[in-house]
């Protein structure tokens, strides 16, 4: 399990956070579940039922604000004792 915690959230302010947001899926992908879209306000805790978690930030460039960090840890390794982080680039 990842527990995720957001130290500063700053993006563009909309209702839906519909211009700029991070979305945090439960998995290894965005066909994973849904676990939020955040833009500014800073959830409390967020923790994934498995080893993985899918970030993804979007942006429709056009206002800039101060961004956002995030923090993760580990509360359960995966069966083989071992942790998993993969970057995938932007197409």
């Amino acid at each position: 399990m990842i527990e995720v915690t957001f130290g500063r959230l700053s993006l563009e302010p909309a209702r839906g956070c519909i211009y700029d947001n991070v979305t945090l899926y439960d998995g290894s992908s965005a066909n994973s579940p849904w676990l939020g879209a955040f833009c500014t306000t800073s959830p409390p805790k967020i923790a994934t039922t498995g080893p993985s978690l899918f970030v993804e930030f979007l942006s429709d460039y056009s206002v800039h604000e101060g961004g956002f960090s995030l923090a993760w840890s580990f509360v359960d390794a995966t069966p083989d004792g071992k942790t998993y982080i993969s970057c995938l680039p932007f197409p």
